[in-house]
């Protein structure tokens, strides 16, 4: 029987995450100890993390996967992770994505490698393990609301500055030293989003805006795609650091926005029951309202770009991709292109990873109708795997960075 997370774990083990959100998750685990739980981020990479997911998922299995499973068991074999002392948390959306299955899938993988008794916390928009000893507090609420926000501005802010920056590693320090800060900052009860959130957020922009920049244009590349390979620089193969080291700026629409489209699918889930229609309706508001209050913060500071409200989202659903489109990152995925278009960004790298045939289908439909549609764009598609070809695949990154227009304007990997 698989091990369970009890209550009396929770003042011995230490909860890790692996990695998937580079600029949020160093502050949302502050939502865990704001719980009273000891919480941590994974931080190993490298290529033997895809051979250690190789090794105990069956590779017919999507690439996240693969990816996040390896980090983990590769954590454990190599001395990272007490496994006498540790727990693993796995975040989910639930529904038709076969991620629903990672908790199991680890399950089976920790068993086979020996780490039986590690208990794996299973966190999604359904529910929580119920035979679990890990629970949710409304201070563990308000601080990942605040993570979230606080971590969408910080990536809003890098992703413009850092391809400019005169002295080289200052927009990381300045990330890094910020994230600290927020976390020791969320994961006290005392702080009050209400009298503190707008000044705390027009620090972090003037602390940007301190920072030296040159006056250099670069091509700008919005990203669109699934949220693993998307935001998580082990699933992208560090597609950011890549496009920026070759001279370009690349934005990702916040985490916000995902997960607003999250609660919004389950508004219009004709199969969600009305307690969780009516309770989803209700986050959707809350976070939407604080999110837009962020927008309008950065609205006051012109020498940033804006950040698009979760309205401008919306109404671009239905153009491409059905608004009952739910399932993965669906109607999202061409919705966030279109904004990001619209927001300077000509240049569009559509990304998924290998074995999501959700994610697969949208990407490439998005990818071929915005062609047709704005001919002025350029598209180019490409997929994240552990065995497919790098080389293959920063080619494709240069193709993006490139005139599109010469290769017709179209890239698909």
């Amino acid at each position: 029987m698989p091990a369970v997370f009890t209550k009396d774990m929770k003042s011995t083990h230490t909860i890790y995450l692996p990695e998937m959100l580079e600029y949020h998750f160093p502050i949302l685990k502050s939502a865990l100890t704001a719980g009273g739980y000891r919480a941590d981020i994974l931080s190993n990479r490298g290529r033997e993390i895809f051979d250690a997911g190789k090794r105990f998922v069956h590779n017919d299995m999507c690439f996240p996967a693969i990816a996040i499973i390896g980090q983990i068991i590769n954590a454990l074999e190599n001395g990272l992770c007490d496994p006498r002392r540790s727990a693993f948390l796995l975040p989910q959306t639930g529904g038709a994505c076969r991620a629903s299955n990672y908790p199991e899938l680890l399950k089976k993988a920790l068993e086979a490698a020996g780490y039986g008794s590690v208990p794996v916390i299973s966190l999604n928009a359904a529910s929580v393990n119920l035979r679990s000893g890990f629970g949710i507090t409304p201070a563990m609420i308000k601080a990942a609301v605040k993570s979230v926000l606080t971590g969408d501005l910080l990536m809003h802010l890098a992703q413009q500055t850092e391809p400019y920056e005169k002295q080289a590693g200052a927009v990381q320090a300045l990330v890094e030293k910020w994230q600290k800060k927020l976390c020791g900052m969320f994961s006290a009860e005392k702080f009050s989003y209400k009298n503190k959130i707008k000044k705390i957020c027009e620090e972090i922009l003037e602390s940007f805006s301190e920072i030296e920049i040159t006056e250099k244009s670069k091509p700008k590349i919005g990203i669109a795609g699934e949220l693993y390979i998307k935001y998580c620089r082990i699933g992208n193969l560090d597609t950011e650091r890549f496009l920026v080291s070759h001279g370009c700026e690349i934005r990702t629409t916040g985490f916000s926005v995902y997960c607003l489209y999250v609660l919004k699918s389950v508004v219009f889930d004709n199969g969600a029951d009305e307690f969780s229609k009516r309770a989803a309706a209700f986050l959707c508001t809350y976070l939407s309202k604080k999110y837009d209050e962020v927008c309008r913060i950065v609205d006051g500071f012109p020498r940033f770009t804006r950040m698009p409200r979760f309205s401008e989202f919306m109404s671009e659903s239905g153009k491409i991709i059905s608004p009952d489109c739910i399932t993965g990152d669906g109607w999202l995925i061409s919705a966030e292109a279109q904004v990001l278009y619209e927001c300077g960004y000509k240049r569009l790298l559509f990304l998924n990873p290998f074995g999501c045939l959700v994610s697969h289908i949208n990407c490439k439909g998005a990818a071929a109708e915005i062609r047709k549609k704005i001919p002025e764009a350029s598209v180019t598609s490409a997929e994240c795997d552990c065995d497919g070809s790098e080389a293959l695949f920063y080619s494709r990154l240069l193709l993006a960075a490139g005139n599109g227009k010469i290769f017709g304007g179209c890239h698909n990997v």
